[in-house]
């Protein structure tokens, strides 16, 4: 039995590593450990990157999408802003009509004569009439060119009147 083996207590032999064997072994292991440290870093480094491109499209998406909203309301305000000028202008409009109208209306109403008044012209027109026809018919007592003027008279009333009353109608 050599000198590097050894037997362990419980009778299996052991290679105890010299110092220099086991600097060498933890190098290789340090160089090893380095090696995925830096491809850790390689791959974090990476993601990050990919992280970073991703988030800058997401922001420039975003600042489009805001920009966009922006735009659409201000168009939307320009929009209900002409509209409520345009509406103010056709109540403008409607209401001057309504105005002169009613005005019209008005001074029409106040150059008509009220139907009660007219009705009673219209009768004591007719008692008139009907009282000159007796008076006539009485004195005269017979029938002549004066019933013909007194027939044109009473239908030249009529139409007076019935011009009267298309005139109240209208």
């Amino acid at each position: 039995m050599s000198s590097d083996d050894a037997r362990s207590p419980n009778g299996y032999r052991t290679h105890e590593p010299s110092l220099r064997e086991l600097t060498a072994e933890l190098d290789g292991a340090r160089d090893l450990l380095e090696e995925k440290i830096q491809s850790l870093r390689d791959v974090l480094d990476e993601r990050d990157r990919l992280y970073k491109e991703r988030d800058d499209a997401r922001r420039t998406a975003v600042d489009a999408a805001l920009a966009a909203v922006k735009e659409q309301t201000k168009a939307s305000f320009e929009a209900s802003e002409k509209a409520i000028v345009k509406a103010e202008e056709a109540q403008k409009a409607y209401n001057t009509a309504h105005n002169d109208l009613a005005r019209k209306m008005d001074e029409q109403n106040k150059a008509t004569m009220p139907r009660p008044e007219i009705q009673a012209r219209f009768d004591s027109l007719e008692e008139k009439l009907t009282s000159l026809r007796v008076s006539r018919g009485e004195a005269k007592g017979s029938v002549g060119a004066s019933d013909a003027i007194w027939s044109r008279i009473t239908t030249l009333a009529a139409l007076a009147l019935a011009a009267l009353a298309l005139f109240m109608k209208g």
